[in-house]
């Protein structure tokens, strides 16, 4: 099939990676039966990420536009971005109009609803994808006037929609050898979060857990600020390795024993796909408090541990390692209902709703 036949699609979403890696496996898997379009954001992570791993080869274009999202703690500073967003819409029209596609891919962010709402006013075929198991606000927007609504977990009173899981999920099932190396992960989220780092390395002779070593992401700001007591602890402590940042996570998470960590939309693919232990501590600085939400969808099944951020401490948490990695029968049970609950192919059903519109 020549180029000139190929139908085009546009894919949006933008701002932090949790909209951007879910739809990642599925571009890959299309880009050579159609032809791939971006619109991203200038100031989210979109065009580091592409660049950083080589995607943009499988991106007919990639358009990154000035959008910001509202500001929830000033509203004077709304006013800004509303006119960006006056002026974006024009420039998103005019891209619709010089691409022509066949359908308009929201992956959640400010930029995926304006462009969903115009693909919807310009009768373009439409597909909206919703991470977490509440919905975001762009998605909420505009979900009751797009063809279809793919879902990683079941929201109520949500028309045309199918619980598909996240790709995300069937990517790491798919590229990463999973191993056991006697280690805990724990990691707290993108950034690190500080709650965490404080409880781990102020008390690290409390967590010789038998065997097992301790892998510690902190976060660049974290480490940068805190080095040289990060350092004391590691010269004292040989159970205990402290990273900034690390680029190849779900490496590490492929060899952990136990992983400890928030309970981002992503983060949570991973894990089931991997089909790893874990205890997830929500983060309680977020939207809708929908990381605890995404991760008692796991709890209830028991798919995982489960500690608020507010009533934990380091007793707690020694007491939730050792009966996971203590207790073979536990962790055979945890991992048991992973694969239970969780066996579909995100990827694949994601696909297939494309085609379903396209073909």
């Amino acid at each position: 099939m020549g180029d000139y036949m190929k139908k085009k699609i546009i894919i949006s979403g933008g701002g932090t990676l949790g909209h951007i890696l879910p739809i990642i496996p599925v571009i890959m898997e299309i880009y050579e039966k159609y032809d791939i379009y971006y619109i991203g954001t200038v100031k989210g992570n979109e065009r580091k990420y592409f660049e950083d791993n080589n995607l943009i080869k499988y991106f007919k274009k990639i358009y990154y536009l000035d959008m910001e999202g509202i500001n929830r703690k000033n509203i004077v500073k709304n006013i800004k971005v509303l006119y960006k967003y006056y002026i974006i819409r024009k420039k998103i029209k005019n891209i619709y109009n010089l691409v022509k596609p066949s359908l308009v891919i929201g992956m959640g962010g400010y930029i995926s609803g304006a462009c969903i709402h115009i693909a919807i006013k310009k009768e373009i075929k439409t597909i909206i994808h919703e991470q977490n198991s509440v919905m975001g606000l762009a998605n909420k927007m505009v979900h009751k006037n797009v063809d279809k609504v793919l879902l990683s977990y079941d929201i109520d009173n949500i028309k045309n929609k199918k619980v598909i899981g996240n790709p995300r999920y069937s990517y790491v099932k798919e590229n990463y050898k999973i191993t056991d190396q006697n280690t805990i992960l724990i990691v707290g989220g993108s950034l690190g979060s500080d709650f965490i780092n404080e409880l781990i390395l102020n008390n690290v002779s409390k967590l010789k857990i038998k065997d097992y070593k301790i892998k510690l992401i902190v976060g660049r700001k974290y480490y940068k600020n805190n080095e040289s007591k990060i350092k004391e602890i590691v010269n004292y402590n040989s159970s205990i390795t402290v990273y900034p940042f690390l680029n190849n996570l779900n490496e590490e998470m492929s060899k952990a024993s136990l992983i400890i960590s928030r309970s981002g939309a992503t983060t949570i693919s991973e894990i089931l796909g991997l089909t790893k232990p874990s205890i997830l501590i929500p983060s309680p600085n977020v939207t809708n408090n929908h990381q605890y939400k995404n991760a008692y969808k796991l709890y209830e099944k028991g798919c995982c541990k489960l500690i608020e951020e507010k009533n934990l401490n380091i007793d707690l948490l020694i007491s939730e390692i050792n009966e996971i990695l203590l207790k073979y029968e536990y962790k055979k049970q945890m991992i048991i209902n992973i694969n239970k609950y969780y066996k579909n192919d995100p990827k694949k059903d994601f696909i297939h709703e494309v085609d379903d519109i396209l073909c």
